[in-house]
């Protein structure tokens, strides 16, 4: 759901309390549309994100610290040279707009002391952020709008800044009982809940429910079928609200549906009526991060590894097609057998052919009830020249027929392997893990091979997890990685978990060393990791094959991450996302 005016008046009221005073103390820019501001203050340091990606605008207080480029991009160097050490001295929300300005007190070139304002607008597609000058022109913005993109309001660099067009609505916090229901009798008759949106500034459509819920005890009533009472209720509820925010004993709330976050508000959502589950929080943005915080990072991971993206399709397409031809020409090649009856027929019709003909018509001794056949001729040949025309078709076809094989399995191979890189992909948490994938692909061909001038990343350890029963459990983040694991690290001894014909990483349960019986219960818990970091994550049940690692080898030329392996057992288990975060070593 998009963030309303009232959620960000619980925001900036945090934001003033926490954060105001601070001095600017980093700036770095994690993704294209996403700023985080580290502030630090007698009282400690926080972290403020300033995030304009049109799925989830937002401006709030921060417990992650998400990964950030080596070269920062140009706006964030651009809020480096004019708030770098700047002071936090205001937080302004005119009304209940979806607009907050940042104010700053900073040191410019000359040395003297200039107010600059970092906007915050969150405006659905047209969310923004900017920083504008104190004589109102625009620096810069994160996503700058030229001609081409509006006509009424250009946001570029030296350009006044104006702000978005206002809503004549009534602000739900302040205004007067008198000008609400003047407000509501001009209205039509309409559902009202949505009459509430009309009138109120700073509502979403989720809160506007919730609000009718509460006024009409549960009933969907016409804006005609309130009666004083419900909107003496509606006013009253409000007024809650907002004592409840200014004494920060708003129950922040989120739902959740099938384990997913699906909304949230600044009180509890009784319109669903205990159908999902629901989740308080203490203040409005551990709220945002608890709901944004897998979602960003998908979004974060997508936008960085959109070259990769592509590379990917274009040749998981390549291959499909290549497959393609090479299934059609061995299906051709599987009637070679009759060129060379069509040959011998004609050897045996010689002397009733003749140069210069088209085609023959002769017994077909090779069909049961020897009926005729009529044989295609090539007239620039002669009757014995046309009979070895179709022997070489027959030896051209055989020898297809033997390659062809091989070839189909290169083909599929390649397909395989292209759909775990994908996998990969999809699983990336961190620029590392990109730049990883990069670099396989380039030894693979896929790439090429760029020239870097920053120092290689350094490779990252596999994840490691630790049973309820004390065993280590290693799980490889790519296919190099699932290589050395399997290859290098693992002894014979210890237990190798995969995904059954599903795209995944290898897991390794170790053994320490000795030749032992496993308990079943940290099999089932390897097998849940192995489900969990593969294709199959957001399955019910997902199989799982396990041997011991001296049954599985890797034949020559494989790929990497290809691997054969016997003597195996399957097991059906459900992936768990939360069984991996409490047994990642981390959280011991």
């Amino acid at each position: 759901m998009a963030l309303d005016g009232i959620y960000l008046y619980a925001l900036a009221r945090q934001i003033r309390q926490e954060a105001l005073g601070s001095r600017v103390e980093k700036i770095h820019q994690p993704s294209k549309e996403e700023i985080i501001l580290w502030l630090r203050s007698p009282a400690g340091r926080c972290r403020l994100l300033c995030c304009a990606n049109p799925s989830a605008p937002r401006v709030q207080l921060t417990g992650l610290n998400p990964e950030n480029p080596k070269i920062p991009p140009q706006f964030c160097t651009l809020l480096r040279k004019h708030l770098s050490t700047g002071k936090l001295v205001g937080v302004r929300q005119e009304g209940l707009d979806r607009v907050l300005h940042l104010d700053f007190e900073a040191i410019n070139e000359l040395g003297d002391v200039v107010t600059l304002t970092l906007t915050m607008e969150i405006m659905g597609r047209h969310s923004n952020l900017i920083l504008v000058n104190q004589e109102g022109k625009v620096l810069d913005a994160i996503r700058r709008v030229g001609e081409e993109q509006s006509s009424v309001r250009l946001l570029l660099p030296g350009v006044t800044y104006r702000p978005a067009p206002a809503q004549h609505k009534l602000n739900p916090l302040t205004a007067s009982s008198q000008e609400v229901q003047a407000a509501f009798r001009a209205l039509p008759d309409m559902a009202f809940s949505k009459a509430i949106l009309q009138v109120y500034q700073g509502i979403s459509p989720l809160l506007s429910r919730e609000l009718a819920e509460y006024a009409c005890n549960g009933a969907e009533l016409n804006k005609s079928q309130v009666s004083d009472y419900r909107y003496g209720r509606l006013l009253e509820r409000l007024t809650q609200l907002k004592e409840q925010i200014d004494s920060d004993s708003a129950a922040y709330t989120m739902v959740l549906e099938n384990g997913r976050p699906r909304e949230f508000s600044v009180c509890p959502l009784e319109q669903y009526r205990g159908a999902l589950e629901s989740r308080e929080f203490a203040d409005p943005s551990s709220l945002l991060d608890g709901f944004y915080s897998q979602r960003d990072l998908q979004l974060r991971m997508a936008q960085k590894g959109q070259d990769l993206l592509r590379v990917l399709t274009s040749a998981s397409q390549r291959a499909q097609r290549k497959l393609g031809h090479r299934q059609e020409e061995l299906q051709r090649s599987l009637d070679r057998q009759r060129y060379q009856q069509l040959g011998d027929l004609i050897q045996a019709n010689l002397y009733q052919i003749q140069k210069g003909d088209t085609e023959t018509t002769v017994t077909d001794y090779f069909d049961e009830e020897q009926k005729p056949v009529t044989i295609p001729l090539d007239p620039a040949l002669s009757p014995a020249q046309n009979a070895q025309k179709y022997y070489k078709e027959y030896r051209k076809a055989k020898t297809a027929r033997e390659l062809l094989g091989g070839l189909i399995r290169q083909s599929e191979e390649e397909i395989v392997y292209l759909d775990s890189i994908f996998d990969e992909l999809a699983r990336a948490t961190r620029e590392s893990d990109l730049n990883a994938i990069r670099e396989e692909l380039e030894q693979q061909g896929y790439l090429r091979r760029a020239r870097r001038k920053l120092k290689p990343d350094k490779p990252l350890p596999p994840l490691e997890f630790v049973t309820e029963d004390g065993f280590t459990v290693l799980c490889g983040r790519n296919n190099r990685q699932n290589d050395q694991l399997t290859l290098k690290t693992a002894r014979n001894y210890d237990l190798w978990f995969h995904t059954k014909d599903i795209p995944g990483s290898h897991v390794i349960l170790q053994s320490q060393g000795e030749e032992r019986p496993f308990p079943e219960r940290s099999i089932l818990q390897a097998a849940a990791i192995a489900a969990t970091h593969s294709r199959g994550q957001d399955s019910n049940q997902v199989p799982v094959d396990y041997t011991l690692i001296k049954y599985v080898k890797k034949p020559n030329g494989a790929r990497p991450g290809m691997v054969i392996f016997t003597h195996n057992k399957t097991l059906y288990v459900a992936p768990d996302p939360a069984l991996c975060e409490k047994l990642a070593k981390e959280a011991k």
